[in-house]
């Protein structure tokens, strides 16, 4: 009898064990993880990036008005500041905090084509519901219509006399405002992306093929001469997967360059871990690119890259076993190939980058939320792959923010790629998920954005001293 008992619970054991294989192998996942051969050792916050609580002592503006600033440019000229929003909108936000004003909508200009799209205010309102309901952003339709701009700068032409937004959206790509007489011009398409000169190997990777669009662009600087250097965080998942673009820690991403001459795109890099922000600095002889699922920032010297690019020597191949990748991988190659690692082991997901205007030897890094001991959500999955798997099984990709933590963190980086110095909130009550940060050329405060925020935070220049 006893024998006979041990047998049943054996057999019910095993059936459950077969059932939960089962469905662990029927129940989809929108993930393909890839493992991460070589971390780092998970740094610590101590030196500069000692914790303070600066960051406790950020105001909240237009809360509930705006929704997720993920990008910010600064008029040096009148001091307002123009903002993109997770609801296809540029808000221009003026310096005292308070009046607002919408400029363009994306989605309201692609469907009627008319100067600034806002005369489309059913879309426009239901954009904004959807955005303000946390539902926009998980929905790939809801926004192709409205449109989803990311990287924002601004630009002034002596030959014009005139300011330029620049407008990256990450779905219908480049767009131009200018700033005096509010003209709007679609500069190219995620389609411009496709690579015309060059025939890149991709065919290692059965979800990419040669002459690949641009489904996800995120981040932009422009040159004195109107030349736009930006990245394209994945060629697999657009900006709505984001998340699991982060997770699977896949080379999918490309630095490409604009060329508003001839009206073409060329790749310059592919091989990279989620690409995100882009800086040029040292009279725009070197650009400084974040590589955001490696935790660091890339040194490019230009002259020497765009020589390589004619030879397409770290257009190779793409993927984890890229040119770019293996040329990281030996130091000793950045001279003859322009790329080197500028700062690594970074603590925390680093999303865009701008200089410091109080000095532009020093850069700003926001920080969407810290990678460092005792514990790292992030960077412990990038290391198992079968983790990997079994969360994105069990947990929608949309409540994966819930796992992250709620950190406020910017950076501040020299040329060299030394941190000088941090600012923090550990609660993250005060301001938390940072995506860029500028320091305002007129009244001096941070103004600090976000991809999912509902508000702009400033910190006031007389609560800090950096």
């Amino acid at each position: 009898m006893v024998r006979s008992q041990s047998l049943d619970r054996y057999h019910y054991a095993r059936s459950g064990f077969c059932i939960l294989v089962g469905l662990f192998v029927l129940i989809p996942t929108p993930l393909q993880p890839v493992e991460w051969k070589k971390p780092f050792p998970l740094p610590e916050l101590e030196g500069a990036w000692q914790p303070n609580a600066i960051l406790s002592k950020t105001h909240k503006h237009w809360t509930g008005h705006i929704t997720a600033p993920e990008s910010m440019a600064v008029d040096s000229k009148t001091g307002d500041v123009y903002a993109s929003l997770n609801d296809g909108r540029i808000v221009r936000l003026s310096s005292n905090g308070i009046d607002t004003e919408d400029v363009l909508f994306v989605g309201g200009y692609l469907k009627s084509g008319n100067e600034n799209g806002l005369l489309e205010k059913d879309l426009l309102s239901w954009c904004q519901t959807e955005a303000r309901a946390y539902r926009l952003a998980w929905n790939e339709s809801g926004e192709i219509d409205c449109g989803r701009p990311l990287g924002l700068r601004i630009k002034e032409f002596d030959s014009h006399n005139s300011s330029v937004l620049y407008i990256l959206d990450a779905y219908h790509g480049l767009f131009t405002m200018n700033l005096a007489t509010r003209e709007v011009i679609h500069m190219f398409t995620g389609e411009t992306c496709q690579e015309t000169h060059h025939q890149i190997d991709y065919t290692h990777d059965p979800d990419i093929r040669t002459n690949a669009t641009c489904k996800f662009m995120n981040d932009l600087d422009i040159t004195a001469d109107g030349i736009v250097y930006f990245t394209d965080s994945s060629f697999k998942n657009p900006r709505c997967h984001n998340r699991a673009e982060i997770l699977d820690g896949a080379a999918r991403g490309r630095l490409l360059v604009y060329y508003p001459i001839t009206g073409r795109v060329h790749t310059l890099l592919c091989g990279l871990h989620f690409p995100n922000g882009v800086q040029l600095i040292n009279n725009e002889k070197v650009l400084l690119l974040v590589e955001s699922m490696r935790f660091r920032i890339l040194r490019l010297d230009l002259a020497t890259v765009h020589t390589n690019h004619l030879t397409s020597s770290l257009l190779v191949h793409c993927g984890e076993d890229s040119a770019l990748n293996h040329t990281l991988s030996h130091p000793s190659t950045a001279d003859s190939t322009g790329v080197s690692i500028l700062s690594d082991a970074l603590p925390g997901f680093v999303d865009n980058i701008r200089l410091d205007s109080k000095d532009e030897n020093r850069i700003f890094l926001g920080i969407g939320t810290k990678s460092a001991k005792p514990f790292s959500f992030l960077y412990t999955v990038l290391q198992s792959s079968l983790l990997r798997h079994v969360i994105g099984r069990i947990v929608p990709m949309r409540y994966i923010a819930m796992l992250i933590p709620k950190y406020g963190l910017i950076g501040v980086m020299n040329y060299n790629g030394h941190i000088v110095s941090s600012l923090h909130d550990a609660t993250g009550k005060y301001v938390e998920f940072i995506s860029e940060v500028h320091r305002h050329p007129i009244t001096g405060d941070l103004w600090i954005g976000s991809h999912s925020n509902p508000y702009v935070g400033i910190l006031k220049a007389s609560d800090f001293n950096i």
